[in-house]
């Protein structure tokens, strides 16, 4: 199962391309999450905001509730749990 791995372009190009590729991905997913020009006009930075919410609420399951009544599920399931029901929490509480 060994397989040499050869890079397809050579050393600057490899990173110029990558670099280039991230870069559009990462405009891309900003103007769409958090530009007031994009297609979420009605709050300067929605994303922004979304993800602070989170963090409060992954802090409050953790710390406060300490990942009850998830806390006897094992890894990854107790990971993917609690991360969707932070999502839900969180999408619930920015409506």
């Amino acid at each position: 199962m060994s397989h040499d791995a050869a890079p397809k372009f050579r050393q600057p190009l490899t990173g110029i391309l990558s670099f280039i590729v991230f870069f559009l991905i990462a405009w891309g997913t900003w103007f769409v999450f958090s530009d007031i020009r994009g297609p979420v006009k009605l709050f300067p930075y929605p994303f922004v905001m979304y993800l602070a919410v989170m963090i409060l609420v992954g802090l409050w399951q953790h710390m406060l509730l300490g990942d009850w009544p998830y806390q006897k599920l094992s890894q990854p399931l107790k990971g993917i749990v609690l991360t969707l029901v932070n999502l839900m929490v969180t999408f619930s509480l920015s409506m």
